[in-house]
């Protein structure tokens, strides 16, 4: 059994939120890429190609970052719905699963391996996936840095995929 302690913050669950589902910014490129090309066509017919790629990747930079500017507000607001999913967390991981705790609110959430499709490594957190729309975040500094190889192939071994 591992048992940690850690404060998941706002900082993390943007970062979290937002790299996690990379098929959405592959979209947004692409919308963002066909209207570049709708003002080429329609506005820069004139224009030298050097201005045409400068106004191109202007006008690329501006719209994709509105859509992530969109995608933030729209967690944010998310999240004042939800305001449990960030805070000061308990992390319990043993054979049959893994239990999460808000200890402001004395609320836990249990878990057992066979609900996960997959774990997911990154720096500072194991990801587990439960779905497309659902992967719960165990970040790394709730456990003691000698014991993270060790927890990672232990969640590993009961993750059948």
């Amino acid at each position: 059994m591992y048992h940690g302690t850690a404060n998941f913050s706002l900082k993390d669950y943007l970062f979290i939120n937002l790299t996690v589902n990379t098929k959405k910014y592959i979209a947004y490129a692409g919308a963002t890429l066909v209207i570049c090309l709708w003002f080429i066509l329609l506005f820069m017919k004139g224009y030298t190609l050097e201005r045409q790629i400068t106004s191109t990747i202007f006008i690329f930079i501006f719209i994709f970052l509105s859509f992530v500017v969109a995608e933030i507000i729209t967690l944010i607001k998310k999240l004042k719905k939800f305001p449990h999913s960030i805070g000061v967390r308990e992390f319990v991981i043993t054979k049959e699963g893994f239990q999460t705790k808000n200890i402001e609110k004395n609320e836990a959430i249990s878990f057992i391996w066979d609900e996960f499709q997959c774990l997911i490594n990154r720096k500072k957190f194991w990801l587990l996936k439960i779905n497309d729309q659902q992967i719960k975040v165990i970040p790394h500094a709730a456990f003691n840095e000698t014991k993270i190889k060790e927890i990672t192939q232990f969640i590993s071994d009961n993750i059948e995929i």
